[in-house]
C-alpha cells in the first residue's frame, strides 16, 4: 500500500507523463491491474487519449473508470442486486410527486412547490446533502431547536429530503449519490482493486462519500498515485490559506494525507512536474508567463513582443462569435491548423451557444457543442403540454390556441387563424362550447364559412377525444395516461413530422438540429416509461400530471455525441475537457459573466449554509470559497492553448445595452503591457471566407446602408448571388427591400371616392386621425382593416354603459323637468341604479358574466356614475346651465349648416357626430349654449392641436350645437356659443390629510375635476372676434382634411410632438411598415404649445385662412 501524488502547475504533463507510465508498465506486467478513475464527464476523452498513446492502440490490463463506473463494476463483480438507479429525470419525477403530496407539510417552502425549477433546485440540494451524508433525521433535530425562517426552511427541505428517501424504498431504488456509500459498505469484498495500481486524475477535490470509498482503495491498492494542480515551489503538507490560488489542491493533498496515515498507508515523496510547462508553450513565451504569473502576488511584467495572446473588443456577443468563426477559417485555410486545434470557451453559454450554432453553421465550421439541450424547449414537447393544459383547462381559449399554434395539431395555419378569430370574437371557452353546433355569425360571414368552420370544430373533438377521457379521468391510472398520450402522438402522425423536420435539417447542414430532432421522439417516450416504471399504478390529475411531467422534461437533457474528431469544441469553462488544443478562443470575458455571480443552491443561502456549519453540517463550498474555486477553473481554461490565447469581449449586450469588460482583461493588459485591445474591423473581402458567409455578408451591408453602396466587392457579390439559383431569391427580396424608397403615391381621385362613402359622410374621429396619419386612414376606412373581435370587456364598452346610463338618468329628469340637486339622496341612489341596469340591458356583456370580475366592474362603474352625476349637479349649479338635451346625433337629415363643408373640388362633405350632452342658460333675450363631451380617458383641447387637425371635436360639435339651439328658438332669443368642454367620467382621487373633512375633500374633488376644453370667454384677441375667426378656420381645416382623403392621400406621415408620437397607441403598427430607419420613412415634427398665449395661435389662423396655405 503505497500513496504517491503527482504535481505540477496547469501544462506540466502530470496526466501525461503518468498515462505514458501506465501503459508502459501495462504492456511489460500484462498480469498486472491498472485502472485510471477520472470525474463521470472525462472518461471518454480519457480513453480516446490512452487509445491513441498506444501504439497498437489496444489496452487489456488497464481500465479508465469513475467512481460510478467502479460503483457498477464491483456490484457486478461481487453479484450485488443493486436497487435500480434512479436517473436524473427519474429523480426530478418522483420529487415532484413527492412534493405535491407533502406541501401541506410545509412551513415555508409551500408556495415555491408549484414553481417552475423548484424541484431542479430541491434535487440540487439534496444531492448535497446525499454526497455529504447529510441525514434528514439529523435536518429535523436542527430545525426543532430553531424557530425562525431558516429553522423553517431546513424543517421544509428535511421533510421533502426524507419523504424522497422513503419513496426511494417503496419503489426500490437508488439514488446514484447513495451509490458510492453503498460502494464504500463493499469494496473491501472485490478483487477489482486488490493489489491494483489506481492513478486518480483530474479532480480538484472529494466530497465526503468519495473520501469513504478512497479509504478501502487505498488499503487493497497496491499503490495509489494521484494528480493535482499546484505549486511545485511550495511547501508540500502545509495548511494553504483560502484565498490562494492552489487552495483547492492544497487542502485536498492534506485530507488525503491523513486518510492514508489513517488506513496504514504508506506516502512516498511526490513526482514534481518542474519543467513539463515550458514543453508546452516551448513556442509562446507570453503563454508560459501568463500560467507562471495569472493571479500570483507581485506577478511579473512581460516586457517582449506579444504575438500569441490577442484582447479583442466586439460590439455584441454575434460579433464575438463572428469573429471567432473567421479566425479559425482563415488559420484553417492559411496557417495549417485542423479544426480539432481550436477550442471555445464560453463564459455564458445558455446565450453563446444559439449564436455559436447558427454562425458556424454559415461558416462551415465542424463543431461540438459541450451542451445538454433541455426537451423544455423542444417544439415536439410543446404539443404535449399544450393538450394536458387544453385538458386541464376543459378546452380554455388560451389552450386552444396553444395547441392550435403548436406545430402537430395538424391544422393548417389558415384553419387555425379561421378558429382563432372565432373562438375569441364568441366566448368559445370551454370544452361543451365545442362540443355543441355553432351557430352565431359573425359580420360578413356567409353560411358556407360557419359551416366549415362547424367541420373544423368537430375534426379537432374527434382528434382529442380518447386522449381527453383518459388523461382528464382521475380515476385512471399513469399507465393508462401515458399509454393515450404515446397513441396521440402516433395517431397524428408526430413521428412521421419529426422525421421530416430531422431530413430538412440535414438537407440545409443544420447538423445539431438535425441530431436533436433524431433523438427527442425517443426521449420523449423515454421519459413515458420512466413514469410507467415509477408511478404506473397510481391516479393523479391532469393538473398533477402536467406538472411531474414538467419536471422531467425540464431534468431530461439530450446529450450529443461528436460527429467526428475533426471539430472546434465548444463548451465552458467547468465541464468540457480539453485536450491538446492549441488555440483557445475565450468568449464573453465581461463583468458579470467574469466572474460569475457565484450562485449556491437558492434554497440555502449563504447565511443558511453557516448557520448549518455552527451544528457542524459541511456542505459544499460556500459564496466565498466558490469564488475562489472559479478563480482556480479561469486559471485552467486560460493555460489550456499551446501557442495562441484570444480573449474577446462585447461593448453591448444583445439588447443593447452597454456592458464592461471585466477585471480580467485589465489584469493581462497589465501583465503585457505591449499588448491593446483591437476592435475587429475587417475589410470586407477578408470577411468573405464561404458562400453562405458572403451572402450573409452582403446582407449585412445592405441591412446597415440606407442604399445598396457604392462598393465593388458588394456589387459583385450582388452580381453573383442573382445568378445564383438558390441565393436568388433571398436575395431578391433584400433588395427589394433596400431598393424601395418609403413613398406612398396618392389614390386616384376615381378610386378615392370608390373607396371612400361616396355620401361623404365624415365623423369627426375620422378627420383626426386623418391628420395624425393618412395612411392609418386609409388603413381603417379604406381597406378597413379591423383588430381581431375579442369576447372582452375593454374600456369602449366601459364608456359606452357609462354614457348611456348618464343619458338615460338626466333625460328622465328633464321629462319629468325636475333637477338633480332636488331629489332626495334616497331617490337618487334608486334612479341612478335604475339607470345603469337600463343602460345594461341591450349591451352585449356576456364577457363581463363571463369573467370573475364581473361584480367588482359593476360596483366600479355604479360609482363612478353616482360620483360623476354629484359633480355634474355642483357644475350646472355654479354655471347656471342647465342641460338640455343628451346624446343629440347629427347627420345630413338634420340639414345644418354647421355640418356641411364644401371642398375646393366643388364636392360637400357632411359631418357626422353624437353630442353628449348640450347646456343652455336663457338670459332675456339671450341664449348661451356649451358643450360637454364625456370621456372617460384623458383628453385635453389646444388651439395649436385644432391647427394640425388633430382637436377639431369639441368647436364641431359646439358649431353644430349652436345652429340646432338656433332652429329651436328661431328669432326669439339671440344664440351664443360659449364654451365646449371634456368632462372625465372617473372615480377621482385627491390627495388630502388625514384629518381633512368630508367638505374639504368634496371642495378639492370639484376643484380638480374642472371642466376643460375651448372657451370662448377666456380667450382673448383684440383684432378680431376669437370665437368667429376660431370658427371659420375650423371650417378651412376640415376642408383641408376632406381634399386630402378624397384627393387619395394615404401616406405614411404620423405627427409627433415632444414625447407624443401617432404610432405609439396605433393598431397597425405591425403592418404598415413605417420604420424610420428606412429612407423615405420620417415623422412629422410638430412644434409643442410651449406655454405661448393664444394670440400667438389666432394669428396664426388668420395667417392661413389669408393666405389659403399653412404656415411654418
Amino acid at each position: 500500500m503505497a500513496l504517491q501524488f503527482v504535481l505540477g502547475r496547469a501544462g506540466s504533463g502530470k496526466s501525461a507523463f503518468m498515462y505514458r507510465r501506465f501503459l508502459e508498465e501495462a504492456k511489460q506486467s500484462p498480469k498486472q491491474q491498472y485502472l485510471v478513475i477520472v470525474p463521470e464527464q472525462f472518461t471518454l476523452q480519457t480513453q480516446k487519449d490512452l487509445v491513441a498513446m498506444q501504439p497498437e492502440h489496444a489496452i487489456l490490463n488497464l481500465d479508465i473508470l469513475s467512481f460510478e463506473r467502479l460503483a457498477y463494476r464491483v456490484f457486478e463483480e461481487l453479484g450485488v442486486v443493486s436497487e435500480e438507479i434512479l436517473s436524473e429525470t427519474g429523480k426530478s419525477l418522483l420529487l415532484r410527486s413527492v412534493a405535491m403530496e407533502q406541501e401541506k407539510h410545509l412551513k415555508m417552502l409551500a408556495s415555491n412547490v408549484q414553481q417552475m425549477g423548484f424541484i431542479e433546485e430541491l434535487k440540487s440540494i439534496l444531492s448535497e446533502l446525499m454526497q455529504y451524508e447529510v441525514t434528514s433525521e439529523a435536518l429535523l433535530q436542527i430545525s426543532e431547536s430553531r424557530s425562525d425562517a431558516a429553522g423553517m426552511k431546513v424543517h421544509d427541505i428535511a421533510v421533502l429530503y426524507g419523504a424522497f428517501k422513503e419513496k426511494l424504498r417503496e419503489k426500490h431504488y437508488m439514488a446514484s449519490e447513495e451509490m458510492l456509500t453503498k460502494l464504500a459498505m463493499r469494496i473491501e469484498e472485490s478483487k477489482i482493486l486488490r493489489d491494483a495500481i489506481v492513478l486518480l486524475d483530474g479532480y480538484t477535490g472529494f466530497t465526503p462519500v468519495q473520501m469513504q470509498v478512497l479509504g478501502p482503495i487505498l488499503s487493497l491498492s497496491k499503490k495509489v498515485y494521484c494528480t493535482f494542480t499546484t505549486d511545485t515551489d511550495q511547501p508540500l503538507y502545509v495548511q494553504p490559506k483560502q484565498h490562494e490560488l492552489f487552495y483547492l489542491s492544497g487542502k485536498s493533498i492534506l485530507a488525503l494525507k491523513k486518510l492514508a496515515e489513517e488506513t496504514g498507508c504508506e506516502i512516498e515523496d511526490a513526482i514534481l512536474m518542474e519543467d513539463g510547462a515550458s514543453k508546452r508553450y516551448e513556442n509562446a513565451p507570453e503563454l508560459s508567463h501568463l500560467e507562471t504569473n495569472l493571479f500570483r502576488k507581485k506577478a511579473q511584467v512581460y516586457t517582449d513582443k506579444c504575438d500569441n495572446i490577442r484582447i479583442v473588443a466586439l460590439n455584441t456577443p454575434q460579433e464575438e462569435i463572428r469573429y471567432v468563426a473567421r479566425k479559425v477559417k482563415q488559420m484553417v485555410e492559411l496557417e495549417g491548423y485542423r479544426y480539432r486545434d481550436f477550442a471555445v470557451i464560453s463564459a455564458d453559454m445558455q446565450s453563446h451557444g444559439p449564436y455559436c450554432r447558427n454562425i458556424f453553421e454559415e461558416y462551415e465550421i465542424p463543431y461540438f457543442l459541450d451542451q445538454k439541450q433541455t426537451l423544455l424547449k423542444m417544439q415536439f414537447v410543446e404539443v404535449i403540454r399544450s393538450v394536458l393544459e387544453m385538458i386541464e383547462k376543459n378546452f380554455s381559449r388560451e389552450s386552444v390556441v396553444r395547441y392550435l399554434k403548436s406545430g402537430y395539431s395538424g391544422f393548417s395555419n389558415e384553419d387555425t387563424q379561421i378558429l382563432e378569430n372565432y373562438i375569441r370574437a364568441n366566448g368559445i371557452y370551454s370544452y361543451s362550447n365545442w362540443t355543441k353546433k355553432w351557430i352565431r355569425m359573425q359580420k360578413n360571414m356567409t353560411q358556407e364559412q360557419l359551416a366549415y368552420l362547424n367541420v373544423l370544430r368537430e375534426r379537432l373533438v374527434e382528434d382529442t377525444e380518447q386522449v381527453r377521457k383518459i388523461v382528464g379521468s382521475a380515476k385512471e391510472t399513469v399507465r393508462a395516461k401515458m399509454t393515450a398520450l404515446y397513441q396521440f402522438t402516433r395517431e397524428r402522425n408526430m413521428p412521421q413530422k419529426l422525421k421530416e423536420w430531422e431530413l430538412y435539417f440535414a438537407q440545409h447542414k443544420e447538423r445539431q438540429l438535425e441530431r436533436e430532432y433524431a433523438q427527442v421522439y425517443t426521449s420523449v417516450m423515454q421519459l413515458f416509461e420512466k413514469m410507467v416504471t415509477l408511478m404506473g399504478d397510481e391516479c393523479v390529475k391532469v393538473s398533477d400530471l402536467a406538472k411531474i411531467l414538467d419536471a422531467g422534461f425540464a431534468s431530461e437533457k439530450m446529450g450529443m455525441i461528436p460527429a467526428g474528431v475533426d471539430h472546434v469544441m465548444i463548451g465552458d469553462i467547468e465541464r468540457s475537457r480539453l485536450s491538446a488544443i492549441k488555440v483557445v478562443f475565450f468568449i464573453g470575458v465581461n463583468d458579470g459573466l467574469v466572474p460569475k455571480g457565484v450562485k449556491t443552491s437558492g434554497l440555502l443561502n449563504g447565511q443558511d449554509r453557516k448557520m448549518l456549519s455552527d451544528y457542524k453540517i459541511e456542505l459544499a463550498p460556500g459564496e466565498q470559497e466558490q469564488a475562489f474555486v472559479q478563480r482556480f477553473y479561469l486559471y485552467m481554461a486560460l493555460t489550456k492553448p499551446m501557442k495562441k490565447l484570444f480573449l474577446t469581449y462585447a461593448l453591448v449586450d444583445s439588447s443593447s445595452k452597454a456592458m464592461q469588460k471585466s477585471y480580467l482583461i485589465q489584469m493581462i493588459l497589465n501583465m503585457f503591457p505591449n499588448r491593446k485591445v483591437e476592435s475587429a474591423q475587417e475589410e470586407l473581402i477578408n470577411r468573405i471566407l464561404t458562400k453562405e458567409n458572403a451572402f450573409e455578408e452582403l446582407l449585412k451591408e445592405l441591412e446597415a446602408a440606407k442604399t445598396i453602396p457604392d462598393d465593388e466587392v458588394l456589387w459583385a457579390l450582388n452580381a453573383y448571388f442573382k445568378e445564383d439559383e438558390v441565393y436568388k431569391e433571398r436575395l431578391y427580396k433584400a433588395l427589394k427591400g433596400k431598393d424601395f424608397y418609403y413613398t406612398q403615391e396618392d389614390l386616384d381621385k376615381d378610386l378615392a371616392r370608390a373607396l371612400y362613402d361616396k355620401k361623404m359622410n365624415l365623423s369627426i374621429t375620422r378627420l383626426e386621425q386623418f391628420a395624425g396619419c393618412a395612411f392609418r386612414h386609409f388603413l381603417s376606412y379604406g381597406l378597413r382593416l379591423k383588430e381581431r373581435e375579442q369576447l372582452e370587456f375593454d374600456a369602449l364598452d366601459f364608456g359606452n354603459i357609462l354614457h348611456k346610463a348618464l343619458e338615460i338618468y338626466f333625460k328622465e329628469l328633464k321629462k319629468e323637468q325636475r333637477f338633480s340637486f332636488d331629489l332626495l339622496e334616497e331617490e337618487k341612489t334608486r334612479r341612478i341604479t335604475e339607470s345603469f341596469e337600463a343602460a345594461l340591458e341591450g349591451q352585449d356583456n356576456q364577457a363581463l358574466d363571463e369573467t370573475n370580475r364581473a361584480s367588482y366592474m359593476r360596483e366600479r362603474m355604479q360609482r363612478i356614475l353616482k360620483r360623476s352625476i354629484w359633480i355634474i349637479e355642483k357644475q350646472t349649479q355654479e354655471s347656471l346651465m342647465r342641460p338640455e338635451e343628451f346624446e343629440m346625433t347629427f347627420s345630413h337629415e338634420d340639414g345644418l349648416d354647421a355640418t356641411k363643408i364644401d371642398l375646393n373640388s366643388g364636392e360637400r362633405l357632411q359631418l357626422i357626430g353624437k353630442i353628449d350632452r348640450i347646456d343652455v342658460r336663457e338670459d332675456e333675450g339671450n341664449v348661451s349654449v356649451q358643450v360637454v363631451d364625456y370621456k372617460t380617458g384623458a383628453a385635453s383641447f389646444h388651439l395649436l392641436n385644432l391647427i394640425y387637425g388633430l382637436n377639431l371635436q369639441l368647436p364641431v360639435y359646439l358649431k353644430a350645437a349652436q345652429e340646432m339651439m338656433e332652429q329651436r328658438y328661431g328669432e326669439r332669443k339671440m344664440v351664443h356659443a360659449l364654451a365646449a368642454y371634456y368632462f372625465s367620467v372617473k372615480d377621482p382621487i385627491v390627495k388630502m390629510p388625514i384629518q381633512a373633512t368630508q367638505e374639504e375633500i368634496e371642495q378639492k374633488i370639484l376643484d380638480e375635476e374642472k371642466l376643460s376644453g375651448l372657451d370662448f370667454t377666456k380667450i382673448k384677441f383684440k383684432k378680431e372676434d376669437p370665437s368667429q375667426l376660431i370658427m371659420d378656420y375650423l371650417e378651412y381645416k376640415i376642408a383641408q382634411l376632406g381634399d386630402g382623403i378624397m384627393g387619395g392621400q394615404i401616406k405614411a406621415n404620423p405627427y409627433e410632438i415632444g414625447t407624443d408620437h401617432a404610432c405609439t397607441y396605433c393598431i397597425y403598427k405591425s403592418v404598415c411598415g413605417f420604420d424610420e430607419k428606412l429612407a423615405g420613412c420620417q415623422s412629422r415634427i410638430l412644434e409643442s404649445s410651449n406655454r405661448r398665449k393664444d394670440e400667438v395661435f389666432l394669428d396664426w389662423m388668420r395667417g392661413e385662412l389669408d393666405d389659403g396655405d399653412k404656415m411654418e
